[in-house]
């Protein structure tokens, strides 16, 4: 699936209702399972998720190469979406008639 093709709605759906007819998919059902495997209290279920969580946002950052390589990405992507907006704009119906001639 692309940015500009919707999801296969059926496929979408049929995955939702597994979760009606098999109630061990849903996330409740599988942080419970997880607190009766490991014998926990939710509290000491949340608890080792917090930690977890922290552990995972406390990693180190990006080395320098990376960090200025997406600043450059970003630089440019200003640049460019400001090109797009200094263009010449034209009317609603102007788009649509250019649209539509060369749709064919």
């Amino acid at each position: 699936m692309t940015a500009t093709q919707p999801p296969n709605t059926a496929k979408h759906y049929a995955n939702k209702l597994k979760n009606f007819t098999t109630p061990d998919l849903t996330p409740s059902a599988q942080v419970l399972a997880n607190m009766r495997e490991h014998k926990d209290s939710f509290s000491q279920f949340a608890l080792k998720q917090s930690l977890q969580h922290a552990q995972t946002l406390s990693t180190p950052a990006l080395d320098i190469n990376k960090t200025a390589h997406y600043q450059e990405l970003a630089k440019q992507s200003h640049a460019a979406q400001q090109a797009i907006e200094q263009q010449e704009q034209c009317s609603f119906d102007e788009f649509m008639a250019e649209f539509l001639a060369n749709a064919v």
